[in-house]
């Protein structure tokens, strides 16, 4: 699921996927692969990894919390990943580099 986050300093939304997956799946795989089916501002700049996606009663699924959450380390517990445009390369998201992006340090 793909949905948007906002990163403060930035106007608009950056891109985010929500993606359920098992433990075979490869994060560099993954980029490489929508490295060349997507141009770069149509790929996702955020990776939320999860077993499952929860849905409502209706089957829905549930993004609000996806969105509300955004890109935070501290608010989430699924492994996380940023597309971090100096390595060309998704990395692990971690709190000093939340710090960054949301200071401007990284530049999105």
């Amino acid at each position: 699921m793909v949905y948007g986050v906002t990163v403060p300093g930035t106007d608009g939304r950056a891109g985010a996927a929500a993606l359920v997956v098992d433990a075979e799946f490869d994060v560099a795989t993954f980029r490489r692969d929508i490295a060349l089916r997507l141009p770069a501002y149509a790929r996702p700049l955020f990776l939320r990894l999860l077993t499952t996606l929860d849905c409502t009663g209706t089957f829905k699924r549930r993004t609000q919390e996806l969105v509300q959450a955004g890109f935070d380390p501290a608010r989430i517990q699924d492994p996380l990943y940023f597309d971090d445009p100096r390595t060309g390369t998704y990395v692990p998201l971690d709190a000093a580099l939340f710090a960054a992006i949301s200071a401007g340090g990284v530049r999105i």
